[in-house]
C-alpha cells in the first residue's frame, strides 16, 4: 500500500512523518533487516551497522530521565513482529526520502503518553504495544544546549510517501 502525506507548507518543522498502529498485546519479539542493533537516527546512523537483528520489545527503547521518543531504527527493509501464540506481522517497504527503507520504532507507550509524562513512573500500562513506521524522523537535537540539527536532517512540511506491504502469518 502506498501512503501519501501532503502537508500544508505553513506547518512548522516536523519531528516525524509516518504511520502509527496500536498492536494487540503479545507482539513482544521483533526481527528486522536494517540498521542496528541500537537506536539510530538520520544524523546519527553511521555507527549503526546494516544487518539482521532480533530483540524483545523492551530492549528497543531507552528509558531516558524524561520519557521521550527513543528506539528508532533507520534504513529498515523489513520488520517482523512475533506474537507469543506464533502469529506474526511482516512489514516491508521504503519511504520517499530514502532508497534504503523506512524508519521504525516500537513502544509499550503511545507518543501522546510519552509527551504527557514527566517521569517514567507516570506511564501506566496501556495494554497495547505501539508500532511507528516513518518516512523519516528529524535528526536529534533542538539547539537547547548546543547547535541545532544540520539543515539536511530537518523535516519541513512537504509531500512525502511511504510504500509498505503487510503480511500476516498464523501460529498454526
Amino acid at each position: 500500500a502506498s501512503f501519501g502525506f501532503e502537508l500544508d507548507r505553513d506547518l512548522p518543522e516536523l519531528p516525524r512523518v509516518g504511520l502509527s498502529a496500536a498492536l494487540t498485546p503479545g507482539f513482544d519479539r521483533l526481527s528486522w533487516y536494517g540498521r542496528g542493533p541500537g537506536e539510530c537516527y538520520a544524523d546519527r546512523k553511521s555507527g549503526a551497522r546494516l544487518g539482521i537483528y532480533e530483540a524483545g520489545m523492551d530492549e528497543l527503547y531507552t528509558r531516558y530521565i524524561v520519557p521521550q521518543e527513543s528506539g528508532n531504527r533507520c534504513d529498515t527493509r523489513w520488520l517482523c513482529l512475533r506474537h507469543g501464540s506464533g502469529a506474526s506481522l511482516r512489514v516491508q517497504g521504503r519511504g520517499s526520502l530514502s532508497k534504503d527503507g523506512f524508519d521504525f520504532s516500537v513502544s509499550r507507550y503511545s507518543a501522546a503518553q510519552l509527551w504527557e509524562a514527566k517521569h517514567w513512573h507516570e506511564l501506566p500500562p496501556s495494554g497495547h504495544s505501539f508500532l511507528y513506521m516513518d518516512v523519516a524522523q528529524r535528526g536529534i537535537g533542538t539547539a537547547s544546549c548546543g547547535p541545532d540539527v544540520h539543515e539536511r536532517y530537518r523535516l519541513p512540511p512537504a509531500d512525502y510517501s511511504l510504500d509498505l506491504s503487510f503480511e500476516l502469518g498464523s501460529g498454526a
